[in-house]
């Protein structure tokens, strides 16, 4: 991750494809990475894969399942789509990433913004972060 953030993606790529070959200890973080770099080039098929992997050594990682979720959702995949997202929100309603791709997807995806505009009030009335401007942004975006 040093790698990664240091810019180095190319070397970063590597460690995560090395760590994942160590298996069956390849750390649930190795898969994760692989699985949300491939988002950021738009490969949900990829990343859908990682992050089965992922889920299959921890099935309770919550940047799992938001990760196969989005990819998911990359993949033009929709079948139970918001069911899933809906369940996901409700099961980790504090998680801020959980709650912030719920509400991305009702007001992007489903065209829920009504929905989204109280899964973020929601949210924001019970969480410190009321300030935080990414929540607040897009529940302007909502109105």
């Amino acid at each position: 991750m040093v790698a990664y953030l240091q810019g180095n993606e190319s070397a970063a790529l590597e460690y995560f494809k090395e760590a994942t070959s160590l298996l069956p200890a390849a750390p649930v973080e190795a898969f994760l990475n692989l699985g949300f770099l491939a988002l950021k080039y738009r490969n949900g098929y990829l990343a859908s894969q990682h992050f089965e992997r992922a889920l299959a050594k921890d099935g309770n990682n919550i940047s799992g399942k938001i990760g196969s979720l989005v990819a998911q959702l990359q993949g033009h995949r929709w079948d139970g789509m918001r069911e899933k997202m809906v369940a996901l929100g409700s099961q980790h309603a504090g998680d801020p990433y959980v709650q912030l791709s719920l509400s991305y997807y009702l007001v992007d995806v489903a065209r829920e913004r009504e929905l989204a505009r109280e899964v973020l009030s929601q949210y924001l009335d019970n969480q410190p972060l009321a300030k935080n401007a990414q929540f607040n942004t897009l529940l302007q975006e909502t109105r």
